[in-house]
């Protein structure tokens, strides 16, 4: 059955104002993903992971001299007891997972502490290369007023 002429011609009307349609959906889109991956949102996801990597150090540490830690820091808010030790630590920990090297040397009084904290490559004597907070609901604050804490270790 062939097809009347009127018809064939609105078909491929059609046809051209879908592909044209199209055409413009698609460069508006490629325009927003050019804009979100410009502004920091393309980075979201990335960043959340390495939040979610921060959040928990579990695993064993060994060392071959004897050394002595009992110390807890619950969020950095109620820090208690003692630690100052340096070992090969292995599990998750410092945002990585397998063996590396690890220091902690901190102390804490419930409201006041303090925390030194060393993965991988470290220098203990270079506060550059540590993790370094004031902890406790005292301790954090001072810390943030004295410069003392690095802002990335801080509770947001």
């Amino acid at each position: 059955m062939k097809m009347p002429t009127k018809i064939r011609i609105l078909h491929c009307r059609e046809g051209r104002l879908m592909r044209e349609m199209l055409k413009r959906a698609l460069l508006l889109l490629t325009v927003a993903v050019a804009l979100l991956a410009g502004s920091g949102c393309a980075t979201y996801w990335r960043d959340r992971a390495a939040d979610f990597a921060d959040m928990l150090d579990i695993g064993v540490t060994f060392s071959t001299k004897p050394q002595f830690v009992f110390y807890q820091s619950f969020e950095s808010i109620l820090p208690l007891g003692y630690a100052d030790y340096e070992a090969t630590f292995v599990g998750w920990g410092g945002s990585q997972f397998g063996v590396t090297s690890h220091y902690l040397k901190a102390w804490g009084a419930l409201a006041w502490g303090d925390e030194q904290a060393g993965w991988g490559d470290y220098d203990k004597d270079d506060p550059n290369t540590l993790y370094v907070e004031r902890v406790g609901l005292v301790g954090m604050p001072s810390g943030l007023i004295t410069g003392y804490s690095d802002p990335h270790c801080v509770p947001t």
